[in-house]
């Protein structure tokens, strides 16, 4: 986070590690921006378990780079399909009111949309393979 100086005349920044803390023109850098704040372990492994997230849709993982953009890619072809024959109709010498039939086919309907499902917490995941793996071994 840089904060403004107004006292400080312009001059050449220092370089490497004295830049660190240093002036750079009207600017002071700080050592460490906000973000990077030492953490303990238990810290990091809260932090891992409420933002890390797991596949739940049952497929392999790496499978979604792929999926998503076919999804995607499907649903952007059958709107562009509906719209080519909704205005095929429409099509030739222009008559005002076969082309108002055809724009009010073509807008009359909501068209398709891909929706991505975001995937669940680690801490989610965790639980519910702890929950089935008791499940199994419990006996009958």
């Amino acid at each position: 986070m840089c904060t403004l100086r107004s006292d400080v005349a312009p001059h050449r920044p220092a370089h490497g590690a004295a830049a660190v803390g240093k002036e750079f023109g009207t600017h002071v850098r700080q050592p460490y921006p906000d973000s990077a704040v030492r953490r303990s372990p238990q810290e990091k492994k809260q932090l891992s378990y409420a933002k890390d997230r797991r596949n739940s849709y049952g497929e392999n993982d790496k499978a979604s780079r792929k999926n998503l953009p076919r999804s995607r890619a499907r649903a952007h072809r059958a709107n562009r399909h509906r719209a080519h024959q909704d205005l095929q109709g429409a099509a030739g010498l222009l008559d005002v009111e076969v082309s108002d039939a055809a724009d009010v086919r073509l807008r009359g309907r909501r068209p398709k949309a891909f929706v991505k499902h975001p995937d669940v917490p680690l801490a989610v995941h965790l639980r519910w393979r702890l929950d089935r793996r008791q499940a199994v071994d419990r006996p009958i």
